[in-house]
């Protein structure tokens, strides 16, 4: 397929996917890096794919870039706001000690879906 086409972005999104998880299994952050570069391309090829955002939001903060993450995290969950993006971004700011921020993602999260 061309770039710009959003089945370009997934496949970008699908490789950063292996490598981050391979680059973690290893601790080699050479693939670490590539699977950043990967995740940069499938954002910029289509800044909508919400699976990409928040794999950068989990590497980024597996990483210690704990501002990155939470950009991407945000991100992800303005695309999407489900339970699942808002937890996730509720997680990020726990982390990084912005308590008040994450209780109302977990709070917005439960209103997405009151079953949880």
């Amino acid at each position: 397929l061309p770039s710009g086409v959003p089945h370009h972005s997934m496949y970008h999104q699908q490789m950063a996917a292996c490598a981050c998880k391979l680059g973690e299994k290893q601790n080699d952050h050479i693939l670490w890096d590539k699977c950043i570069r990967h995740l940069a391309k499938a954002i910029s090829t289509d800044a909508s794919n919400v699976v990409a955002w928040a794999t950068a939001a989990t590497n980024y903060m597996a990483l210690g870039h704990e501002q990155m993450a939470i950009r991407a995290s945000d991100t992800a969950a303005r695309l999407f706001p489900g339970p699942d993006a808002l937890a996730a971004l509720g997680i990020n700011y726990a982390r990084v000690g912005r308590y008040g921020h994450a209780i109302r993602c977990f709070r917005r999260a439960l209103v997405a879906n009151p079953r949880l």
